[in-house]
């Protein structure tokens, strides 16, 4: 089990604390939804919530109160000079003036009211139950988190997160890797049912292992006190054993590359426990770290898949300014088979200008239903080239030292 490092960087605002016996809360890539436990009849729904779903009750309704306010329409591309701070959603304070920018959802339109009014633009929205036993209030909101790691050139790998939302007090917090898909007011739950995904989870000693549960990737932080709209959190620290840095093509199968592109830059390695992770990791950015004068800092950002355990990962850092590469179509047939289906053989000459005096790692790596890596002819001065290649996937890894080309012959079933 390991140990999980918290380190909150706090942006105060006025907390949202909801009425309940039990809280919990889900911050989804796109919204913020939070679930609270309720036994009385009437519930005020707080400003920056919408209604989400409300299970446990015989019936309910919303009542909304409305207070009559003047206000004038407006064009809201006048203000694309004017500084605006967001209130709420959709609702802006313009600096410099007494003046409230809002979106009247009744209306369809943009409009424009004194400062004064700001309390009546929002109806004051009650929820009316008749409850009976346990009775869970759904509410959604803006908010949303992202993963970033960390990694160096001494192996150290950092996994951080960062949320974002409505502070809604203490609650039960989970972070799910999925796009809860809320439009006008409509919740697809069907979205999560569909999403595959990885899972961590955090009991309440602030430690955690990865776990899946109903096929959705989450984090279950335990008991947070939500109290700021940004949270940043160091989740766990890994030593890598091994990595490696190849300088990866990718050819295109529709058309040539005629002017030399640079190569990306790959970081490497495999997520096993041998390795030093073992655990699946969500997709998210990646800051490579460098030192300079005895320090450490963020100096590129590349970006990781969905990596599950006993894989390889991959993270982009960069491109290359030495290695460059073109691609040429020298043959491209299409035929149907006798089982009815159409093969496409191809040839693909890949040509490198090695710019330096350095001798390169080196990756040719496509990847495509049907494709299959028939042979490959060497010319020049690639070396140590080792064939990877399996059904879907041509892979290639080799030197390059000096100017060279490969030559592939694919067939391609569709």
């Amino acid at each position: 089990m390991k140990k999980l490092f918290i380190a909150l960087f706090v942006i105060m605002t006025g907390v949202v604390m909801l009425a309940g016996q039990q809280r919990y809360t889900f911050v989804f890539r796109d919204a913020l939804v939070t679930y609270l436990q309720y036994d009385e009849s009437r519930f005020s729904i707080p400003d920056n919530f919408n209604l989400l779903w409300v299970s446990g009750a015989k019936s309910w309704y919303v009542d909304e109160e409305n207070t009559a306010f003047p206000f004038k329409l407006v064009d809201i591309n006048d203000f694309s000079q004017f500084s605006l701070k967001e209130i709420y959603s959709n609702v802006f304070e313009i600096e410099g003036r007494q003046d409230i920018l809002f979106y009247n959802s009744r209306i369809s339109k943009w409009c424009l009211t004194d400062k004064k009014n700001l309390d009546s633009i929002r109806s004051k929205r009650t929820l009316i139950l008749d409850a009976q036993g346990k009775t869970f209030i759904g509410l959604y909101a803006s908010g949303n988190w992202k993963n970033t790691y960390e990694i160096d050139n001494m192996g150290n790998f950092i996994s951080k997160l960062e949320i974002n939302g409505v502070p809604v007090g203490e609650t039960r917090l989970y972070l799910v890797n999925s796009s809860v898909n809320i439009s006008s007011g409509y919740y697809q739950q069907e979205a999560l049912l569909r999403t595959k995904s990885i899972a961590y989870a955090a009991d309440s000693s602030n430690s955690y292992e990865a776990q899946v549960q109903s096929d959705t990737l989450f984090f279950d932080l335990g008991m947070v006190d939500m109290n700021s709209e940004y949270m940043a959190l160091t989740a766990d620290k890994y030593k890598l054993a091994s990595f490696e840095d190849r300088y990866t093509v990718n050819p295109n199968l529709y058309s040539n590359i005629t002017d030399p592109q640079p190569a990306s830059i790959i970081r490497y390695f495999d997520n096993t426990v041998s390795n030093g992770i073992g655990k699946d990791l969500a997709s998210g950015e990646v800051w490579l770290m460098e030192n300079f004068d005895e320090n450490t800092f963020a100096i590129k950002k590349g970006y990781i898949r969905d990596t599950p355990k006993d894989s390889e990962a991959w993270i982009n850092l960069k491109s290359s300014w030495s290695l460059k590469y073109k691609s040429t179509i020298t043959k491209d047939v299409t035929y149907n088979t006798t089982g009815g289906k159409d093969k496409r053989i191809m040839q693909i000459r890949i040509e490198f200008q090695n710019t330096s005096s350095e001798t390169y790692k080196t990756r040719i790596y496509l990847s495509q239903p049907g494709i299959t890596l028939d042979s490959f002819t060497n010319k020049g001065v690639a070396s140590k080239i080792d064939n990877k290649s399996q059904g879907g996937i041509v892979w290639l890894d080799f030197d390059v030292s000096k100017d060279c080309y490969i030559e592939l012959n694919l067939s391609v079933e569709k």
